[in-house]
This record gives structure tokens, C-alpha cells and sequence, in this order.
């Protein structure tokens, strides 16, 4: 798991991939992979100021009255903090992806299908679909680093719970 870890998120991914194989793992081995990238600290703030001021164009302080420096959750690719917009006085929670993920995201992918070409040939494990695997993990990791696909599920239930009284925060479209 610390292995992973140091790595990075698309191994800790995989890692947690392999902690839902209970017909391939043991219980304490998938309990392990299933708690890495939960002990990420975060990155620094001056990272996520400088990362909205040149995603957004302009100062933080054009946009909020209040950041908060600390994260309130940090993941191993991303942490969220809480703000209050200048305009409105909206309190509101910020996700801030940390710089080149993407960039670390393709070199990774990159050595995986290589792997997995090295596996293929020499025979390992023939029972599995490799490629399969690495179409979805590719799938999963896209669908991670692209915030857009985020957005859209938030949407979509905010408004599928809307009708059980269940309040799920707005997307703020113009800061996304």
C-alpha cells in the first residue's frame, strides 16, 4: 500500500481496483489497498492559489471574500476547501486538482500498457482480459481527472433527489 502510494494516483487506483477482488484477495490485504490515498495531507496553498489565479485568469481575491488556507478534505489527487464568494457572500466548497495530474496520468498509462504487453507475452495470468482491464482503468482515471464528468453527476442528483427533500449543493457553473 505505501508502495502505491509513492507511485502515485493512478497506481493507488489500481490499488483500490484490487481491493474490491475478494475471489483474489485476502480480507486483511484488501483492507490494506482499500485505505491507500487516504493519507494524503494535501499540496501547499500557494499551489492551489497560484493553480485558480491562472485557471480562472484573475486574483483569488477578485473572486473570493474568504479562503480557507486548510483543506477540509484532501484526496490523493485533488483537495477541497471551503470559500466564500465576494459577489454573492455564498459560502461554497472549492476542488482544486493538483498540477499535472495529467501530464502523470498519460506517462502512467503509458508504462501500463506496456506491462500489460510484457504479460500478454509471457503468458501471465491468460485467464484475463488485459485489455479489458486497461480500457476501464483508463475509463475510471478519465473520468477522475475530468471534473466535467463530476459536475454532471452532482447535477443530476441534485435533481433526481429534489423530489425526496434532499438538498444537494449547486454547481457553480462560471467557476467550474
Amino acid at each position: 500500500a505505501e508502495i502505491l502510494e509513492r507511485m502515485g494516483f493512478l497506481w493507488i487506483k489500481i490499488g483500490a481496483m484490487m481491493a474490491k477482488r475478494v475471489d483474489l484477495y485476502s480480507d486483511d490485504f484488501r483492507r490494506e489497498l482499500a485505505a491507500v490515498g487516504y493519507r494524503e495531507h494535501g499540496f501547499p496553498f500557494e499551489l492551489v492559489q497560484e493553480t485558480l489565479a491562472q485557471e480562472w485568469g484573475r486574483p483569488l481575491d477578485a473572486v473570493f471574500r474568504e479562503l480557507d488556507p486548510t483543506p477540509f478534505r484532501a484526496a490523493t489527487i485533488s483537495q477541497t476547501h471551503s470559500a466564500v464568494l465576494k459577489r454573492s457572500g455564498r459560502w461554497v466548497a472549492v476542488k482544486v486538482q493538483l498540477p499535472g495530474v495529467q501530464a502523470a496520468f498519460e506517462h502512467d498509462m503509458v508504462l501500463i500498457r506496456r506491462m500489460v504487453g510484457l504479460f500478454k507475452w509471457l503468458g501471465v495470468q491468460k485467464q484475463l482480459r488485459w485489455d479489458s482491464i486497461v480500457w476501464e482503468l483508463h475509463q475510471v482515471m478519465i473520468a477522475a481527472i475530468d471534473y466535467r464528468y463530476e459536475a454532471a453527476n452532482h447535477r443530476r442528483m441534485r435533481k433526481s433527489l429534489r423530489s425526496q427533500q434532499i438538498e444537494v449543493p449547486r454547481v457553480c457553473e462560471r467557476l467550474t
